[in-house]
């Protein structure tokens, strides 16, 4: 059984097609993807369900992956939350890390690279105690 088996994934996005192959890698591989259009919705889903990763586009000219990650932090959600965008430069990069993200991954996507993330990051996130409890 891998750390994938079972896998509770939230997608964040309202445009970027390739967000869609990034969930079809995921499923293959044994998570549950569940597909968001809100901040309002991800909160909802957080509250709801236990949450293993969360994957959500990012671009400089977008808010909204700034939002929930500010929106996690305040919260003391922690699941990790890996940044997809085809426009990453080092101060994207560094923006992006500094506000929490787990980590970002550039488009087009190399799934081999995408699954190598997402396994350390729900490893990471296995290991951490659960604020809940």
């Amino acid at each position: 059984m891998s750390q994938f088996d079972g896998a509770q994934v939230l997608l964040w996005s309202r445009k970027l097609p390739e967000l869609a192959h990034v969930a079809e890698a995921l499923v293959r591989r044994g998570c549950a993807v569940q597909a968001l259009d809100s901040l309002e919705q991800v909160q909802a889903a957080l509250e709801e369900s236990h949450v293993n990763l969360i994957v959500a586009q990012m671009c400089s000219s977008c808010r909204e992956w700034k939002d929930l990650l500010r929106a996690e932090a305040e919260a003391e959600k922690l699941p990790p939350v890996l940044l997809v965008a085809g426009d990453i430069d080092v101060d994207l990069y560094l923006d992006a890390m500094s506000r929490g993200a787990f980590d970002c991954i550039p488009i087009p996507l190399n799934e081999r690279e995408l699954i190598r993330i997402a396994s350390h990051a729900l490893e990471c996130q296995a290991a951490m105690p659960d604020k809940g409890a």
